[in-house]
């Protein structure tokens, strides 16, 4: 148990450099979070100037900030002095926040490899130089293996109503009904796939004729053209939508398979549990999976289970 005493005196040298550097974790951060975001990342964790990467427990945990040359812990201002004498005597009080939390661990049990997930990797990538300040080895990151499992009845749904795996995340009740309406409706859906191409020939010799005249007109003729399209398409959503109205149980099997393939909208590994597929699928799944994921480091894939 981490919130164990005996933990906590372990943790004491990480404690008692924030204490005395109370800066140092949020400055490390800080600056790799503006380099990241120079490069084109969306890093996730930026603490405030005072933050100190640690919090005081005393019925509730408060994080503890840096304040001139003491802290403010709630409404409390306390010195260093007080803190320090409080981590000798009670270190079970003293708890780590995100970004030293990682750092505690390490020091009491260094890591050689981790295999993280995208948003893990972002958040450790911003710990490099806090990890170089503590004097610890960064452990040598891997981005661990990520897929999305389609049972059967899954695949045989998705493929009965045209739709692809990832039209479906995030779609809203209209969009579900749009993509359902497709397999009853292809040749309404035809239709206005044959008029975005249409508009989009016809734009396109206006553009030419219309910037030919003045050259100045090429951002108008681009709006028409981006408004034709954008037109098009809402006008089939809702045809689609109304069509789709008249199959309800189509929709219903999207919707059903939608919600086992993005549950809450966000993919499988982040909110199933495997337990629950091998209870389906039997122990040999695990082997099916190693194999199925071998060489795929780096990229989410689809494995099809039926």
């Amino acid at each position: 148990d981490p919130c164990e005493r005996r933990i906590k005196e372990l943790l004491r040298p990480v404690f008692r450099r924030a204490l005395e550097q109370p800066d140092w974790p949020g400055r490390c951060v800080r600056a790799a979070f503006d380099r990241l975001k120079e490069c084109g990342y969306h890093p996730t964790l930026r603490p405030r100037e005072d933050h100190t990467g640690f919090a005081l427990a005393d019925g509730v945990r408060e994080p503890v900030l840096a304040v001139g040359n003491g802290f403010r812990v709630g409404e409390r201002t306390v010195s260093t002095a007080e803190l320090s004498d409080l981590l000798e005597r009670e270190p079970d009080r003293f708890f780590t926040t995100a970004s030293l939390r990682v750092l505690a661990q390490d020091t009491l049990l260094p890591t050689v490899i981790y295999a993280a997930g995208p948003h893990e990797l972002l958040y450790l990538a911003q710990l490099r130089e806090a990890y170089a300040a503590c004097g610890l080895t960064m452990p040598v990151l891997l981005p661990r293996a990520s897929a999305t499992l389609v049972e059967g009845w899954q695949a045989r749904v998705l493929d009965e109503s045209d739709a692809e795996l990832w039209e479906l995340r995030g779609l809203h009740e209209s969009g579900v009904q749009a993509v359902a309406a497709r397999a009853s409706a292809r040749e309404l859906h035809t239709v206005f796939q044959d008029a975005r191409r249409e508009a989009e020939a016809l734009t396109h010799r206006l553009a030419e004729a219309s910037t030919a005249a003045d050259p100045t007109l090429e951002k108008p003729a681009r709006k028409l053209r981006e408004k034709f399209d954008f037109e098009i398409r809402r006008l089939a959503e809702k045809a689609l939508a109304a069509r789709a109205r008249r199959d309800e149980a189509s929709v219903r099997k999207l919707a059903h398979t939608q919600a086992a393939l993005f549950p809450d909208g966000e993919l499988q590994e982040r909110v199933l549990c495997l337990v629950s597929f091998l209870a389906r699928h039997g122990l040999g799944l695990t082997a099916r999976l190693r194999e199925a994921l071998d060489g795929t480091e780096g990229q989410h894939a689809v494995i099809r289970l039926g």
